[in-house]
């Protein structure tokens, strides 16, 4: 029965840990948001935002963190750069949020098409360029859950249905086996 728990919550269990710092994919983000990451010197530069769909304006959120550490970068400026082919590059610079190494931008309507990624990163006297590689802007389209992100999926939850049942019986079981003692030791 606990390897049954352990096997239902396996996806919560082991969900962080061991980074990979170098990773240029995108990642789904959850709520529908896709996370890209890259190296900008020491800092380590990501870019969370909706999927880009032709001619929508999207808000998007840059964090930034020293590479060694994971620690927030306090006062850096960014730049985004978005560079389609045959077009001159959009420069779109980034607002600092409320929380430190947090930066809020938007990124303006761009047409359908494949489009290269980088953020111009200054911060501690030094800059750096990541490098986020090309992005997609198109339409969008359904996805299944293990495309959006979700790990758990419907075995994780049949896992975790079992489990609990089991659980449940095991409980309801002890009762009445506590049960009858009682009974037989009243009888006694």
């Amino acid at each position: 029965m606990l390897a049954l728990l352990i096997l239902a919550f396996a996806p919560a269990i082991f969900a962080h840990g061991d980074e990979d710092h170098g990773d240029k994919k995108p990642v789904a983000a959850g709520l529908g948001m896709i996370a890209r990451t890259a190296r900008a010197g020491d800092y380590e530069v990501m870019l969370k935002h909706p999927a880009l769909e032709p001619l929508h304006e999207r808000r998007a959120r840059i964090f930034i963190t020293r590479y060694d550490t994971n620690e927030p970068v306090k006062d850096a400026t960014v730049r985004l750069v978005i560079a389609g082919k045959g077009a001159a590059p959009i420069n779109v610079n980034a607002k600092a949020s409320a929380q430190p190494g947090e930066f809020e931008i938007v990124l303006p309507p761009l047409d359908q098409g494949s489009y290269n990624l980088s953020a111009d990163v200054t911060a501690g006297g030094t800059s750096g360029t990541a490098e986020f590689g090309a992005i997609a802007v198109e339409e969008a389209k359904a996805t299944s859950a293990t495309e959006s992100g979700n790990a758990f999926g419907v075995w994780g939850a049949l896992l975790w249905v079992s489990g609990l049942a089991a659980l449940v019986v095991a409980s309801l079981q002890g009762f009445l086996i506590w049960r009858r003692r009682a009974v037989v030791q009243q009888e006694a």
